[in-house]
């Protein structure tokens, strides 16, 4: 003789259901955000552009007209590209990378980047770019150098967005809601 009925362990089952799909979902809202930039040189200097990935948005102050800064390294920092000069410089040559997002009245800016790699090193054909806003390429076996700022911040449209936790809660629940009728359809007809 079993404990609870029938309708006590669909209700058991129905709670189990909505609690794993809340917390996926929670997971699964988290996604990528990318952003392009600009290395906008000094006069007379050589330019380029960049972009980078990090694993979540940056956060806001809750008190209006109060910055907020949001540090991305490590596993937070997906990806980070540079191309100035024909050459290309990645998160790849230094891992160690760092981006700090400043949020300030609803909007986003870049407020730094910190990053140096060598490219060619140990030949006659040597190009090196340091970055903690302002920005140095050398170039031309590190001779001549570039120098300018990170700026023109822009957020990249998503191609693939992750739906909300809410859209998935209310996905969750009709599809168990349409089990539940289903089942109780069922074992309606074995009854007769």
């Amino acid at each position: 003789m079993s404990v609870l009925t029938k309708k006590s362990r669909l209700t058991v089952l129905a709670g189990l259901f909505l609690v794993a799909v809340m917390s996926a979902s929670t997971r699964l809202h988290a996604s990528s955000i990318t952003y392009d930039f600009l290395l906008s040189p000094n006069p007379g200097s050589i330019g380029g552009t960049g972009t980078f990935t990090v694993n979540d948005a940056p956060s806001f102050s809750s008190t209006p007209g109060v910055a907020r800064n949001t540090v991305y390294q490590g596993a937070s920092l997906e990806d980070l590209v540079f191309n100035i000069g024909g050459q290309t410089f990645n998160l790849a040559g230094y891992p160690s990378a760092e981006v700090v997002l400043q949020t300030l009245n609803g909007q986003v800016s870049l407020y730094d980047i910190t990053f140096a790699e060598e490219l060619n090193s140990g030949t006659n054909n040597r190009f090196d770019l340091q970055t903690s806003n302002p920005y140095t390429f050398s170039y031309d076996n590190e001779q001549s150098s570039a120098t300018g700022y990170l700026t023109g911040l822009t957020q990249e449209s998503s191609q693939s967005p992750i739906p909300e936790p809410n859209t998935l809660l209310l996905l969750g629940t009709g599809l168990f809601g349409g089990a539940a009728l289903l089942y109780r359809y069922l074992s309606g007809a074995r009854a007769n």
